[in-house]
């Protein structure tokens, strides 16, 4: 299944070739067809994900664009849609998967909730697993421009690095990012303290 170098390191880092991680490998091929020739390999300020699925470990490990350089922004809200923010073009592009027309879909959707719900039996991981496999190979087949719509849009703003702030949470007395820091009645809290004490208030960015 293995069809080239690059999705062979993914899969290795990953653990596993799964159709979440094809569909992150494919969205970095046609990124990349996207960019121009001249483009330096770290020539991506930002990209920003609707999702939190094995398609990041591609892009990371593709396009060096990772959470820890602070050029990967995961925005989740389970969509495989992606803005692509380059460095030297003039526009910034965003990406949005098609719909795929899986065969077996009623019965990929039926086991994969009793593998959710933890009441799958050994027979049915086995089919389970022949229908990712399946999909994975689907997902192979298919070029990058029939997997996802791309339209440009108005550049975004550089999103600059920024150093690591850290408050003291007056509950626990633990370190916290300040980006993740709550305040609230002029404390500072983390939010799983705040969540403990069922305080009900809004999480504020601090700066």
């Amino acid at each position: 299944m293995i069809v080239n170098m690059a999705l062979k390191r993914i899969a290795d880092f990953h653990g596993h070739l799964c159709p979440d991680l094809v569909l992150g490998g494919k969205l970095c091929e046609y990124i990349q067809q996207r960019l121009p020739p001249t483009e330096p390999a770290n020539g991506i300020t930002a990209i920003i994900a609707e999702n939190s699925t094995s398609a990041l470990d591609a892009i990371q490990i593709m396009l060096g664009t990772t959470l820890g350089n602070q050029r990967l922004k995961i925005m989740d809200i389970g969509k495989h849609n992606y803005t692509i923010i380059p460095k030297s073009v003039a526009t910034s592009f965003r990406m949005r998967l098609t719909v795929q027309d899986y065969e077996n879909e009623e019965t990929y959707q039926r086991l994969s909730g009793k593998m959710l719900a933890n009441t799958i039996v050994m027979d049915e991981v086995v089919n389970l697993q022949i229908l990712l496999d399946e999909r994975v190979k689907y997902l192979l087949r298919q070029p990058p421009e029939s997997l996802f719509r791309i339209e440009s849009i108005e550049k975004e703003p550089q999103i600059p690095e920024v150093p690591s702030i850290y408050l003291t949470c007056c509950r626990c007395n633990e370190q916290v990012l300040g980006s993740h820091a709550v305040n609230y009645q002029d404390k500072i809290y983390c939010i799983s303290c705040l969540q403990q004490m069922n305080a009900g208030c809004l999480r504020d960015h601090l700066h």
